[in-house]
């Protein structure tokens, strides 16, 4: 009787551990979701304005130590969708302002979610193989750029929005971006952080800590002395801007009430600045500057026509050119020459239709460059419409989003410059990205290969003014601004308006709202850097990584299981 007693209290003793076990496994898979929620709302707040870069590189790390250090594939993905969906939602939350509905926002946050599953669930993998410790940290940080490369280029893959360098852009180490654009500083960051994460206990692990740190250190104190662009980069002259922002504050919800007026705004800008003597050599007005097309509303061609012929010098604005199926293109034009007959040529340029509208036809256009004929090229066609914004891209049965309700923008076929002189005589090409065009790094890459010395961002932002997404814009011109080497003015219609250098320095900056006029002298110039000439190489290089990786493993596996 003893006996048994004995062995019976063994087993339960026994059993004691392994339930204690599982319950702290519980509760430390519960406490990773929470941080994985966490993370995701923190570095979705990095995002805002004014929060300095640091908070989003400590957010990069710490998302990098849960995904490499997550229990199991499965709590790796779990981690990973969490993190995703609520980074995904928190970034994008300002769509509901624009669509009136929380339907696209649910959209992206859920494909965030799969992406970042997808991510974590691969850079576990990556961890957990009997791989040497520099062939993991390689096939982490390799996996990291595809990740990267792909949502920033494949439609629908969740908009080249929150991304490492954007987070970044406020550092010094950002002053490697016109060297190894985006994708390089991802890997190099990458590199560096998981070779710490990776690095297994024994006496090598101080070693590798004290070389990375050194290397990190080396790097930052290496920015003071890297010259500011490539030598392939030149100066070519300076050119005098008045960035216009109409500003509706002071109308509120009744600005959808009166169509045009904020155009008529920025237009009484520019003729009070003239009156003042604040004039400029080129004004930058806003995207969808007028919501009339001027070819079609013969009272406000002739305010836009007073207001050029005033002021003497080009001016840029936007509108919507609409056909006779009642598709429109969302055009940038640029008014220049000695006359007013001369300038409205801009205006009066008809775009070609595109014949085939479909879904299938603008996910194929993103992968087709346009035409690289830019002489004297005053009109510019938007190549990336905003999808539900500008386009249905998907319409389910019993959903709303018939295209039938709404005007649908095409396509452009044109380069993204715009080409004139001012009124001196001076030429000037302006690389050009209509509104969230600018966070695409091939739109910026192909207005630099076809001669822009300057970018220009008209955008709206009417409907996003009281949320962040004006700020998260300018953030990306000035990512852009950094890796092209070229000065940036974004002119918007009520958000957030801006001046920035090739440093990403912003030099002036508007408040929400506000009408204003912002002048300032930028820098024009030519050549390409590193990274626009050189970057578009890394990504294939990444994903050979990877397929290598793959082969390797397979090879592995398979000799381990023939043994």
């Amino acid at each position: 009787m003893v006996g048994t007693i004995n062995i019976q209290t063994n087993k339960s003793t026994d059993e004691v551990p392994k339930r204690l076990h599982k319950s702290r496994a519980v509760w430390a898979s519960l406490f990773q979701l929470l941080l994985a929620f966490c993370l995701g709302y923190l570095q979705a707040w990095s995002f805002m304005p004014r929060v300095p870069w640091f908070v989003f590189a400590f957010t990069f790390i710490a998302q990098l130590l849960l995904f490499l250090k997550s229990r199991n594939y499965f709590w790796a993905a779990v981690n990973g969708g969490v993190f995703g969906a609520v980074l995904g939602y928190r970034l994008f939350w300002w769509l509901e302002l624009s669509v009136s509905s929380i339907g696209p926002v649910i959209g992206i946050s859920l494909l965030w979610a799969i992406w970042y599953a997808l991510l974590a669930f691969s850079l576990v993998f990556w961890s957990q193989t009997k791989l040497a410790w520099l062939a993991k940290v390689l096939l982490v940080s390799a996996t990291l750029v595809c990740f990267e490369w792909i949502r920033s280029t494949l439609p629908f893959s969740g908009l080249p929005w929150g991304n490492f360098a954007q987070g970044m852009v406020g550092s010094r180490f950002a002053y490697y971006l016109p060297y190894v654009d985006t994708l390089g500083l991802l890997f190099v960051a990458t590199l560096f952080i998981s070779g710490l994460i990776l690095a297994s206990a024994g006496k090598y692990r101080p070693i590798i800590f004290a070389i990375i740190f050194a290397l990190v250190g080396t790097s930052y104190l290496a920015t003071f002395r890297l010259p500011v662009l490539p030598p392939s980069v030149t100066k070519v002259g300076t050119l005098r801007v008045g960035v216009v922002q109409g500003g509706s504050n002071q109308l509120g919800v009744k600005i959808w009430q009166h169509p045009n007026l904020v155009g008529k705004l920025q237009l009484e800008t520019i003729n009070q600045a003239v009156r003042a003597g604040n004039s400029a050599e080129l004004f930058l007005l806003g995207e969808s500057t007028f919501e009339n097309d001027p070819n079609q509303d013969q009272k406000l061609a002739q305010e836009i026509a007073h207001t050029w012929t005033r002021a003497r010098v080009p001016i840029a604005l936007g509108f919507n050119q609409v056909h006779s199926d009642n598709s429109r293109h969302n055009v940038a034009v640029l008014l220049t020459g000695t006359n007013w007959q001369t300038a409205k040529r801009a205006i009066t340029t008809e775009l070609p239709l595109v014949a085939n509208k479909s879904m299938l036809a603008k996910i194929s256009k993103l992968w087709t460059h346009a035409s690289p004929t830019i002489e004297n090229q005053h009109i510019y066609a938007k190549q990336v419409p905003v999808p539900w914004g500008e386009y249905i891209p998907i319409t389910l049965p019993g959903l709303p989003g018939n295209e039938d309700l709404f005007s649908p923008v095409i396509p452009g076929t044109k380069a993204p410059n715009l080409v004139g002189k001012t009124s001196s005589g001076r030429s000037f090409n302006l690389g050009t990205a209509i509104c969230f065009e600018i966070a695409f790094n091939w739109v910026v890459d192909q207005g630099v290969k076809n001669g822009g010395e300057a970018i220009y961002v008209p955008t709206n932002n009417i409907s996003f003014a009281p949320s962040e997404q004006s700020w998260q814009q300018l953030q990306l011109l000035r990512v852009a601004s950094l890796r092209s080497g070229r000065d940036g003015a974004q002119a918007s219609l009520d958000g957030v308006s801006g001046i920035v250098d090739a440093r990403g320095q912003v030099l002036a900056e508007s408040k929400i709202g506000q009408q204003t006029i912002l002048i300032s002298d930028i820098t024009l110039r030519q050549g390409q850097t590193w990274a626009i000439r050189w970057g578009w190489i890394l990504p294939y290089l990444a994903l050979g990584i990877v397929l290598a990786g793959l082969l390797l493993f397979s090879k592995t596996y398979k000799r381990e299981n023939s043994n």
